[in-house]
């Protein structure tokens, strides 16, 4: 009790800093302020949690994810591993992983997985290479003769690359295999820059934003990634795990109405003349059901 007591002080002192001239909306601030500081004395969220991430969706939620831990759970260590999707389901499956943010994949029955949203894949070119902005929408089989840089195929990426192509009887002979990010970004640099790529929308996002790379979205509703939160049906730290889960469920609810926001202020404004160096705000979509 000893210890509750400075916070009941701290209730009153604020309430009588917060005059009725201020109305409610302060005085909702300042309760919410002594509910975060009782929240950081009185958890009980602690210990260690590691969370594995992929590259492309970890500025999705990162940044997010680190300062609501410092701000709310204090006590919580948060290990993060950056790999591929495949290497963070080994990983899983050795036990190393308490949470992944993965593209969504076949998973043991010893793990949970929701799905978050979903991301459209897009032809990545050079702003030197015509055929990147010679059209703002491409299908599979019309890049078939270009040249392409293309992950392996132990990358999920390509997984659902080939996937697209073995319904329409395509195969993609790649002039290159790369599974990093940042290579492909610098061989699409590299003179002569007649190559392009295919990628998730907002891993070149600040590239388009320069207008140092253009981008093409596919015709085909099956070239897109879904994104999802994995974690052990028994975990070692519950507690900390469904925190932040929630926190990260949450912060893919805002991405979504973001997405929402932009597509009605777009609605209500005159229509622009196709540009393909503008962004395609319909690029974060719901998760679908397959």
């Amino acid at each position: 009790m000893s210890r509750l007591k400075p916070f009941l002080v701290n209730v009153l002192t604020r309430q009588e800093r917060c005059p009725r001239r201020h109305g409610r909306r302060q005085h909702l601030e300042s309760v919410d302020s002594v509910i975060l500081e009782l929240r950081q004395a009185f958890t009980a969220t602690s210990g260690r949690v590691t969370l594995g991430v992929c590259p492309t969706i970890a500025p999705f939620f990162l940044d997010d994810l680190i300062q609501h831990i410092g701000r709310y759970h204090p006590n919580v260590v948060l290990s993060i591993i950056q790999a591929h999707t495949g290497d963070l389901k080994k990983l899983m499956n050795s036990g190393h992983l308490d949470i992944a943010l993965i593209y969504r994949t076949p998973i043991a029955n010893r793990f949970s997985s929701i799905d978050l949203f979903s991301e459209r894949l897009v032809l990545v070119s050079s702003s030197s290479a015509k055929a990147g902005r010679a059209r703002r929408t491409r299908t599979l089989a019309g890049v078939m003769g270009l040249k392409l840089i293309l992950p392996s195929r132990t990358h999920e990426l390509r997984g659902i690359i080939d996937r697209a192509c073995r319904l329409r009887n395509i195969t993609f002979d790649p002039d290159l295999e790369l599974d990093s990010l940042e290579a492909m970004k610098a061989m699409l640099f590299k003179k002569p820059t007649n190559r392009h790529t295919i990628l998730p929308y907002h891993s070149v996002r600040a590239e388009i934003a320069a207008r140092k790379l253009f981008w093409a979205e596919f015709e085909e509703s099956e070239m897109q990634r879904t994104i999802a939160v994995v974690t052990p049906k028994k975990p070692r730290n519950a507690e900390a795990i469904t925190r932040l889960c929630e926190r990260i469920r949450a912060r893919a609810d805002e991405l979504r109405s973001c997405r929402r926001k932009r597509l009605n202020m777009r609605r209500r404004q005159p229509k622009p003349q196709a540009d393909n160096r503008q962004s395609p705000d319909g690029i974060l979509r719901a998760p679908r059901t397959l």
